[in-house]
């Protein structure tokens, strides 16, 4: 080999593509050494070499674990090699003559079956496995819209061989973590909803501009949410987001991911980005995603207590409001009077029934049309005040 031996004292701290330069020329050299030994096998294509392994034993040698498959039965063998590509001798019939002769075999004994017994050696580093890992990088760099240097400079690979990333390692443009015991409604919190083995959950916008939603494990590694449990929408311009005091107001969307559930009616749940006039942008769980443009949502995490933010959650939560079409009915009479801005009615609708999401369809609509009625007769189209309960006939 080329390389020069000096990868032989530190190995096991080079970076992966220099390990993965080091094997391939392992693995052409034993490739081109066994089909010298075993020439019929290979030139018949049954014998195949396909893996090497990188070992260290316990007395500190080196020892290289070549895979050979036979096609014919799918079973695999293995041969070992030393660090300079010379074939390790296991006969142990060879043993067994030294001993007869008077000589102590016991060191080479113990060589021998540490040596058998590294096929199976979970800390070896083997060709199959940098590639493996190698395309995973290459495909997370491309998912996360990171470079290649950026994710092998910041991940690292777990027991299974899996490529981890840290959390805070990550490029782009970071929102607020959503911590997964996070309420988001009367019954459930963040993690139940969207599901996984995850602490929290984070939205982030990577250097080429798209969004995506992660999760993060308890050790702070982070992965892709996949489409097996969100679904991108497109087209999402805006959403109605409550505030802490009440009030709602239109709020445009930057990113929302739909949540899949195999339930209609947690099919209409979104999470997503949303600009909510502040200095900073907003992370929202919503409802209505079935009607992108009729999505009513608050914000997560929630940093204040009140007595609207209890009322949110019980309208945010599919057991208690299972469907929040009564919300839509609103934005179809402000469009029928041609209301500038349906949160206004909206609110001012809210006031007229405490339990706004559990009244009938009919009544709202009423309540709706009446109150629209009035001001679309304004000429600055500005909110009512207050019907006097009194002279309420929804109340």
């Amino acid at each position: 080999m080329e390389e020069n031996n000096m990868w032989k004292e530190n190995f096991e701290k080079l970076n992966s593509s220099y390990q993965m330069r080091i094997l391939q020329g392992s693995f052409d050299l034993v490739s081109q050494k066994l089909n010298n030994e075993l020439n019929a096998g290979i030139k018949t294509g049954n014998l195949e070499l396909i893996d090497i392994a990188y070992n260290k034993m316990s007395n500190g040698k080196i020892v290289f674990d070549a895979t050979i498959i036979d096609k014919t039965t799918g079973l695999e063998s293995h041969e070992f090699y030393d660090d300079e590509f010379d074939k390790i001798d296991l006969d142990k019939d060879k043993i067994n003559s030294l001993k007869i002769i008077g000589m102590d075999t016991l060191e080479l004994e113990k060589d021998i079956e540490e040596i058998e017994g590294l096929k199976d050696n979970p800390e070896n580093i083997s060709l199959a496995n940098l590639k493996e890992l190698d395309r995973q990088v290459n495909e997370t760099a491309s998912s996360l819209g990171l470079s290649k240097e950026q994710i092998t400079y910041s991940a690292t690979v777990d027991s299974n061989a899996e490529l981890k990333i840290k959390a805070d390692s990550l490029g782009g443009s970071q929102y607020d973590r959503i911590n997964a015991n996070e309420k988001v409604s009367t019954h459930y919190n963040m993690g139940e909803i969207i599901g996984g083995d995850y602490k929290a959950f984070q939205i982030i916008k990577t250097s080429e501009n798209t969004y995506r939603l992660m999760g993060i494990d308890e050790n702070g590694f982070v992965e892709e949410i996949n489409d097996n449990r969100v679904e991108f929408l497109h087209g999402v311009n805006a959403v109605s987001l409550m505030q802490e005091n009440g009030e709602t107001v239109d709020a445009p969307v930057l990113c929302a991911f739909r949540i899949k559930s195999a339930s209609d009616i947690d099919r209409e749940q979104v999470i997503g980005l949303c600009d909510n006039g502040s200095t900073d942008k907003a992370t929202f769980y919503g409802r209505g995603a079935i009607s992108t443009e009729q999505m009513t949502a608050i914000s997560v995490p929630n940093r204040t207590y009140s007595e609207d933010r209890v009322n949110q959650k019980q309208i945010m939560d599919t057991l208690e409001t299972p469907s929040i079409e009564n919300t839509d009915v609103i934005r179809e009479v402000a469009e029928q009077y041609e209301i500038e801005d349906p949160n206004d009615l909206l609110n001012e609708v809210r006031k007229e029934f405490p339990d706004f999401e559990n009244a009938s369809k009919e009544d709202i609509e009423s309540c709706a049309k009446d109150i629209a009625e009035y001001m679309a007769r304004e000429q600055d189209h500005l909110p009512r005040e207050r019907i006097n309960e009194s002279d309420n006939p929804h109340a």
